[in-house]
C-alpha cells in the first residue's frame, strides 16, 4: 500500500511538472493562472 501511495505522489509530481512547463511555454497568461490553480488545488 505504501509503494501505490509512493508512485501515485510520483505520477503527481510529474504531471505537475509537466503542466507547468507547458503553461510556462504559454503566451495565455490566463490559461497559465488556471493550470496554476486548478492543479495546486487539485492535488
Amino acid at each position: 500500500l505504501k509503494e501505490n501511495a509512493s508512485i501515485c505522489d510520483d505520477i503527481k509530481q510529474i504531471v505537475k511538472v509537466s503542466v507547468v512547463t507547458i503553461a510556462n511555454g504559454n503566451d495565455n497568461e490566463t490559461d497559465h493562472i488556471w493550470h496554476s490553480y486548478y492543479f495546486t488545488n487539485k492535488f
